[in-house]
């Protein structure tokens, strides 16, 4: 289903992008290395997933 809007494309992919990120209940962090925000899914976080930085790709995870 497309509709018209006043959004060009790319706005419109990032607000889909915000959209589904927002649906998973997420967050994001301050990367350690370059600063970057790093998302990460509460959900995922609390198993223990790794998190990645999407701009430097440095890896963390939680540890109790």
């Amino acid at each position: 289903m497309t509709e018209k809007t006043d959004l060009d494309q790319a706005k419109m992919d990032i607000f889909k992008k915000f959209i589904k990120i927002k649906k998973k209940t997420t967050s994001s962090i301050p990367c350690l290395d370059c600063g970057s925000a790093i998302p990460l899914i509460t959900k995922d976080l609390i198993k223990g997933n790794k998190m990645v930085c999407p701009n430097c790709k440095v890896t963390m995870t939680l540890q109790r």
